[in-house]
Order: structure tokens, then sequence, then C-alpha cells
């Protein structure tokens, strides 16, 4: 027979200890910006389809430059952060030249992170990037994944060693070997708070470059965390696809065989399922679009990368 427990082994319990209630987590919140020059009733309702896909995940904006004069009327009724050269300049950064492109595009989205610094992680999204599946069956992994930068097409320069942009990062008092430079392609990618809370200091204290080539590398220099956006990455993202082909073997940083590039402008994604393609340029607004985009697959617009 079991005795019972004695009284000096018995847990002591204080009725009066308060018991602490651990709150559930609080999803992060992410802004999304929609980078288009474009203000045609197409290019809305592509942004509407990409604000409700994001909504569970945070806030979408219309990235516009405005020159300075009214938003059209199209963009009356959307979120929208417009800006222009005349306000990009009050950030008071280094140019390359006086033109927005190439080389400049993430001066808009650190003039939208001055204005609203309160999201966990801040989208870039330029209009003509197209996904061939659900946009949130992309952003719901994404969400999962951490990391400072998460891209496409992360590489260094013993890479990619003649990559055209390795030059144009300089500083008046500093330098990086060329071992630790690190590019990305800017069509899409994601910032955390504090990569952009650190690139906003550090180009102000007169670092230069293209986004492609300043972003990675001072987030790199930095210790910040850089994910690409497949396995097949010196940055791997820890991922059960690749979300875009990319050829390993690129020591220009081309991106000729890749679905997400810029030298071909494609009418229409490729055939690949849950895959990132850039340039796609036509929206798949005719009855026949589909018809037509298939016949274009048929036809020989073959992707060497969509066989991996």
């Amino acid at each position: 027979m079991a005795r019972d427990a004695s009284p000096a082994s018995a847990p002591r319990i204080d009725p009066f200890r308060t018991l602490t209630v651990q709150p559930a987590p609080v999803p992060r919140r992410a802004a999304l910006l929609f980078v288009c020059h474009l203000a045609e009733a197409g290019f809305v309702a592509r942004f509407r389809r990409l604000e409700t896909a994001f909504r569970p995940f945070g806030d979408a904006y219309f990235l516009y430059d405005t020159n300075d004069e009214p938003l059209p009327s199209t963009l009356q009724d959307i979120p929208v952060h417009g800006f222009s050269l005349r306000t990009l300049r009050s950030l008071s950064y280094a140019w390359l030249h006086d033109r927005l492109m190439p080389g400049h595009l993430h001066f808009p989205v650190l003039e939208f992170f001055r204005a609203r610094d309160a999201y966990d992680h801040y989208w870039v999204i330029e209009y003509d990037v197209r996904f061939t599946g659900p946009w949130r069956v992309f952003f719901r992994w994404a969400q999962g994944v951490d990391g400072d930068l998460l891209a496409t097409h992360i590489a260094t320069h013993p890479e990619q060693p003649r990559w055209y942009w390795w030059s144009t990062l300089t500083h008046p008092r500093a330098t990086v070997a060329d071992d630790n430079r690190t590019r990305f392609f800017g069509p899409l990618y994601r910032l955390s708070r504090r990569a952009l809370a650190h690139l906003d200091a550090a180009l102000g204290s007169g670092w230069l470059g293209h986004q492609e080539v300043v972003i990675p590398t001072l987030l790199r220099e930095a210790g910040m965390s850089l994910v690409d956006m497949t396995r097949d990455s010196s940055f791997p993202a820890p991922t059960w696809r690749n979300w875009y082909t990319r050829d390993r073997d690129d020591p220009h940083g081309g991106l000729k065989d890749s679905s997400m590039q810029f030298a071909r402008v494609l009418r229409y994604p490729g055939p690949r399922p849950l895959t990132l393609y850039h340039p796609v340029k036509r929206a798949l607004g005719h009855p026949l679009d589909p018809l037509r985009m298939v016949a274009s697959w048929l036809h020989g617009s073959r992707w060497r990368g969509d066989r991996r």
C-alpha cells in the first residue's frame, strides 16, 4: 500500500503568487511598396490584386513618382506614397548622376521608411514582376524566413567578378575589399527595419553606389543576414523549392538564363509553376491571352532554367 506523501515532501504552493500569462506572439507587420511609374487602370488593378493577397501580412502602397504634380485620378482611391526628384534630394544622399535610374531606386524606399518606420519588414516589388501562382503562398513562405535582406541573385564579387556595377561602391574615407562586395537583383526584395535604418545612416555618411551593390554589401559588412530565394546560392534560403531559376556559372552577372532577369522583355510569364518572372510587361486582360501565352511557350519561348 503506497503511503501518502509527507508534508515535508509535498510541493508548497503560495496562494498569493501571481501567475504570469505570456501573451500570444503578435504577427510581424510588413509594408509592401508596389513600384510603378504608370497610373493607367490596368496597373492599378494589378496593385489591388497584390494588395488583397498581402492583406494578411501587412499594408500595401503604390510607390509613384509624381514629378511634383497632383496625383492622377486613377490613384486617388488607393494608398499612395508619392515622391519626386526634389523630395529625394532632401534626403541628403550622394548621387551617381542626376536621374532616378539607373541605381537610385532605393531612395524612394528609404524616403518611405523615414515617413513610416514602424513596420518590421518592407517589401519592394516592381510592377513588371509576376508570380505563377497565388502570391499569398509566396508571402506565407517568406513570413517564416528571417533575414535582413531577402532577395534574388545574391552573389559575391568572386562569383561574378565581371559584373558592371561593382566599381560604383565608394566612400570618401572608407573602402570594402573586393571579396566582401556583394550584389543582388532589385525588382523584388524585402528589407528589415534595422537594415533600412542602417542604410539610411550609411548613405548619409557618404556611401555611394548602385542600389544592387550598396544595399547587400553594406548590410553584409554590418554583420546582417542575407537570404536568397533559392537553395542554389551561397546565401541559400530554408525553402522547399527554388522560387526562381538561375545559372550558378554567371561571371558577368548577366542573369540571362534566369526567370528573374533584365535582358529579355517578356510578353507573358513562363510555364514553371510557383515561380517569379521579370520583366513581364503585358497584363492578361484579353480573353485570348491565356491561349496566346500557352502558344508562346510551345513556340520556342523555352526556359533552360525551367528544367531544374
